[in-house]
């Protein structure tokens, strides 16, 4: 639930944490169908989109999850058959290199039918973020929101 003075309420920390609720309250219904909390449901997410590894504060920011909470959850998601974490080199090499120790994780074909349902949530999450758009302000709407991502992208290295 969130409450009305936040739904009502501007600014861009407001608009940000109302499109993750949004998010989540689809991402949810996936989440029990398949007995999933919900930030596994977000991780499986994560993984079923083209992405470079991250290290573990990463994905932990990404999946809005404490580190520790993440590696809880990434050892439920081993222990169901989702995924699979690889080992990418031991931790003092990458000490000694002071380089941080990227993440490899590849999803497991029990995963499939699951990742199948993230997707559709997110669809549907899509949908009601743009429903009302004709076709030329989703265009444009397209447009603007790839340069804004390279905008941010750039800003980010």
């Amino acid at each position: 639930k969130v409450s009305a003075e936040v739904i009502e309420g501007e600014g861009i920390l407001l608009d940000a944490y109302r499109e993750s609720k949004l998010l989540d309250r689809y991402l949810e219904t996936a989440a029990i169908k398949n007995d999933l909390s919900l930030g596994e449901a977000r991780i499986l997410l994560y993984l079923a989109h083209p992405h470079d590894k991250c290290s573990r504060k990463e994905l932990a920011d990404i999946t809005n999850m404490t580190r520790a909470g993440l590696s809880m959850t990434l050892q439920k998601l081993t222990g169901k058959g989702l995924i699979q974490i690889r080992d990418n080199g031991n931790k003092r090499e990458a000490e000694e290199k002071n380089t941080v120790r990227q993440l490899d994780i590849v999803l497991l074909k029990a995963a499939d039918p699951i990742v199948e349902d993230l997707l559709i949530a997110q669809k549907d999450y899509r949908q009601m973020m743009f429903s009302g758009f004709g076709e030329e302000e989703m265009e444009q709407y397209l447009f603007m929101n790839e340069k804004i991502r390279a905008n941010i992208q750039k800003a980010l290295k």
